[in-house]
């Protein structure tokens, strides 16, 4: 585990409220996890480059949560003519 850093802008917060070193959680995360510009193949949740979430369906994507605010739903998106790409690299979300 890193040590806390005791200067810069994560300083004065707790260890366990600060963001996790990209490498650590890396090496600990149970699955593997590929961000990608490429249109993921599979459909489910994805969190895109500014940590926004969309929904691959079987009929295109969905903008969920912009801003962690909940946005039209029922939209469809096209990856390459509705821009969708423009929007990544897409990280998969892990689901139950």
């Amino acid at each position: 585990m890193p040590t806390p850093s005791t200067s810069g802008p994560e300083a004065d917060i707790p260890a366990a409220h600060r963001r996790p070193d990209p490498a650590e959680a890396a090496s600990t995360c149970p699955f593997t996890i590929h961000p990608t510009t490429d249109e993921p193949q599979d459909r489910g949740l994805y969190r895109d480059r500014d940590g926004d979430i969309w929904q691959k369906t079987e009929c295109g994507w969905r903008l969920c949560l912009q801003h962690g605010v909940a946005v039209d739903v029922w939209s469809l998106w096209e990856w390459t003519s509705g821009h969708v790409r423009d929007y990544g690299p897409f990280v998969p979300l892990a689901t139950d």
